[in-house]
């Protein structure tokens, strides 16, 4: 089962059906439509990861090459 702290985990959270959040339940129901917004949710995240690497490392890059630069 998921464990949600709030609502804000899933970006649809307000227009998904039966979600409650409280300390009982996570309000999540397994039925198929909300199933598969939790994976491209999932999905989505992951992908939001991979790109600020990326995008980190593409910046240590432009930082090595301006010091290189300057040592020229």
């Amino acid at each position: 089962m998921l464990t949600l702290k709030n609502y804000q985990h899933i970006c649809t959270a307000n227009t998904i059906k039966h979600f409650h959040l409280c300390r009982m339940n996570t309000g999540v129901s397994l039925c198929h439509r909300d199933a598969l917004r939790i994976y491209y949710e999932g999905a989505a995240l992951f992908r939001r990861k991979l790109r600020r690497l990326w995008l980190a490392q593409r910046w240590s890059r432009h930082i090595e090459r301006c010091r290189q630069r300057q040592l020229l």
